[in-house]
């Protein structure tokens, strides 16, 4: 028989309680051992619940505190805890500073600060935690182009594949070129389903469910015709897994001698980094992209907003005037790129000779 427990925090009532499993999480009081425990399994139904973030978001918020846990091994949270666990990443288990910044900010900390909003603890110390600078990560980017290139070369087939083959590659396809187009998370391409996609507004749009907001993107024009064929009755649109996508994404970098460190993920940062180069302000890209602040937009991307700056102060007319003939000719050269995409362009000493397709 188990004795009854009689536990007091702050004001809340006094609560008669019996097994500890039972114990209500509005009730406990110790941050450690099976009382941590519990109060993670009411976060982590929280975000599920309330926030309504994706299955994988929760899933990998899971893994992380778990891990974290597993290091407390009894012992209390607190903020030297979480401090030492933080070391114990970059020195015993050798992290880098990217993965340590990445998962104490998007899963540590918001763990902690929950702890606050619930009155389990007094002060919300996980704005004292601070994570290692890290230096913005340099993704592979090729054009738009290229990487239509790389996806039909990744979901090729022959006449020898079966039927069954040839519709999972164009059903592959068709996702990576919608993606391709939009920026999207992997789990929103997984996740659109039919009836969020409005084909007869102008312009065609769709809406998805993406780190716990609906956020609202364009159609494609060149994929209206595709979308409208894929958007016929009930369920999601496209039929795919995350790992198919990678598979045909790297098939694709293989067979034109792409890096190897492209995949799904990759684009998103390539469709972003191609937008920045031909010279969309980054508050735009930052709402195309679905990000929640234009700061985090400004934080992965700060490397190319200084090619921005630099592009700004190069235009100033007497700046313009010191700048060599070769400098001149690339200020010109990629403003018009910007307006009209790709060009063709011939020097012969100071002349330029541009062709422009309308």
């Amino acid at each position: 028989m188990t004795t009854a427990v009689r536990y007091r925090r702050h004001n809340a009532q006094v609560v008669t309680l019996g097994k500890l499993e039972a114990i209500p999480w509005v009730a406990m009081a110790n941050l450690q051992g099976k009382h941590l425990e519990i109060i993670l399994t009411k976060y982590l139904q929280w975000c599920k619940i309330e926030r309504g973030l994706a299955k994988q978001t929760v899933a990998g918020k899971k893994q992380t505190l778990g891990h974290f846990l597993k290091y407390l091994d009894g012992e209390k949270l607190t903020l030297k805890t979480s401090k030492d666990y933080m070391y114990h990443l970059s020195s015993d288990l050798g992290w880098s500073a990217n993965g340590i910044r990445s998962d104490f900010n998007s899963k540590v900390k918001p763990f902690i600060h929950w702890l606050f909003e619930t009155k389990y603890i007094k002060i919300d110390w996980s704005k004292k935690i601070k994570v290692p600078k890290a230096q913005p990560k340099q993704y592979p980017v090729v054009s738009f182009e290229e990487l239509d290139k790389t996806i039909f070369a990744g979901t090729s087939f022959t006449e020898k594949d079966c039927k069954l083959a040839k519709e999972r590659r164009l059903e592959n396809r068709e996702a990576l070129l919608f993606e391709a187009r939009t920026g999207l998370r992997i789990g929103a391409i997984i996740g659109l389903k039919k009836e969020d996609v409005n084909l007869n507004s102008i312009p065609a749009t769709f809406n998805v469910y993406s780190k716990g907001k609906f956020h609202t993107g364009i159609v494609p024009p060149d994929l209206i015709e595709m979308m409208k064929r894929r958007c016929v009755g009930p369920g999601k649109v496209f039929n795919v897994y995350g790992g198919s996508l990678n598979h045909y994404i790297r098939r694709g970098c293989e067979k034109l001698g792409i890096s190897n460190d492209f995949h799904f993920h990759t684009m998103r940062h390539s469709f972003a980094t191609s937008l920045l180069n031909n010279g969309t302000d980054i508050s735009m890209v930052s709402k195309i992209l679905g990000h929640s602040s234009i700061g985090i937009t400004a934080d992965i991307y700060s490397h190319y907003s200084v090619q921005d700056k630099a592009r700004v102060i190069n235009s100033i007319p007497t700046v313009r005037k010191s700048l060599s003939t070769e400098e001149r000719a690339k200020i010109v050269i990629e403003k018009l790129q910007k307006d009209f995409g790709i060009i063709k362009y011939t020097r012969k000493g100071e002349k330029l000779t541009i062709n422009i397709k309308i």
